[in-house]
């Protein structure tokens, strides 16, 4: 990844929100938000609800999950929270 490129990215990123594409299209989901654990990781295990309070991304560019202070790959995860948690819309 370039320079240009990571400048273009931090752009669009911010530790207190997340894009999401779906079927309906692409939004905008804020901090803190739901998810549950689809892959056993640490103390936390499948099926379990976690709330995400912040989104970074690790120096290897992927997206880490801030949950209790600590950074998660956010593949442990999957997203639970509702469409009404949307507060932008890209369309």
């Amino acid at each position: 990844m370039n320079q240009n490129n990571i400048i273009e990215l931090t752009k669009l990123c911010s530790n207190n929100s997340l894009l999401v594409v779906n079927k309906q299209g692409i939004y905008r989901l804020y901090c803190p938000f739901k998810a549950v654990c689809i892959q056993e990781v640490q103390s936390y295990i499948i099926g379990q609800e976690v709330i995400v309070i912040a989104v970074k991304m690790s120096i290897d560019y992927r997206l880490v999950y801030v949950i209790k202070g600590e950074g998660y790959y956010h593949h442990y995860f999957m997203i639970i929270s509702k469409a009404t948690a949307v507060q932008t819309t890209f369309n």
